[in-house]
């Protein structure tokens, strides 16, 4: 069977799903949206919405969050802030739109690339968003890991429920990875987004 999510980290080999699930986590409960209606290209993004009562609202601990503007969308899981910071969702991976040649980024469209960055964009672009940190709080490239939400919703999980990423962990940051786990399960089961392909079911075991 072809793995369901990808692990990663510095001299670590990948650790198996029952591994996963028994990290220590802090595991918050997510309404699952209706849900959306889109194409390869994106071109059509419907039926999104969230409950007023949602358990998915996570304002009881929105002291513990930091808070900022989006200035724009560059992807499926990365935004840059109106401050110039960059922040890249933790434990998720979504398909690319661009990626960089020679020094210079060139355009690529791997399936369901468009519509991750359209939801994306859809959910944050030129919006205040509150978002929440892990263990290791920055990447190599000095962009923050973060948990993103907006409206009560944590983006990185939608974007998995939804089809529209794959679960990637890098350990420390394990904090929603059974979350993480589940909603992809779900998706896959539902075949949504990229588990919707066979080749790309395929290719997410590699």
């Amino acid at each position: 069977m072809s793995s369901f999510f990808a692990l990663a980290g510095k001299g670590r080999g990948q650790s198996s799903y029952d591994e996963i699930q028994r990290a220590k986590t802090h595991v918050q409960s997510l309404a699952v949206p209706d849900p959306l209606v889109f194409d390869k290209s994106g071109s059509v993004l419907e039926g999104l919405r969230v409950k007023e009562d949602s358990p998915a609202q996570p304002m009881e601990n929105r002291k513990s969050f930091k808070k900022g503007f989006v200035e724009r969308v560059i992807d499926g899981d990365t935004l840059e802030l109106k401050n110039g910071k960059v922040i890249r969702y933790a434990g998720i991976d979504t398909p690319e739109i661009k990626k960089l040649e020679g020094g210079k980024w060139v355009k690529v469209f791997e399936p369901y690339g468009v519509p991750a960055f359209r939801l994306n964009q859809k959910l944050v672009d030129q919006r205040t968003v509150y978002f929440e940190l892990d263990e290791e709080k920055t990447d190599e490239y000095e962009r923050i890991l973060a948990y993103l939400y907006v409206d009560g919703m944590m983006v990185n999980a939608l974007l998995v429920e939804q089809g529209l990423a794959r679960v990637t962990l890098y350990p420390p940051n394990l904090k929603y990875a059974e979350l993480f786990l589940k909603m992809q399960r779900q998706a896959w089961e539902g075949k949504r987004g990229i588990w919707s392909d066979p080749v790309e079911n395929i290719k997410a075991g590699d």
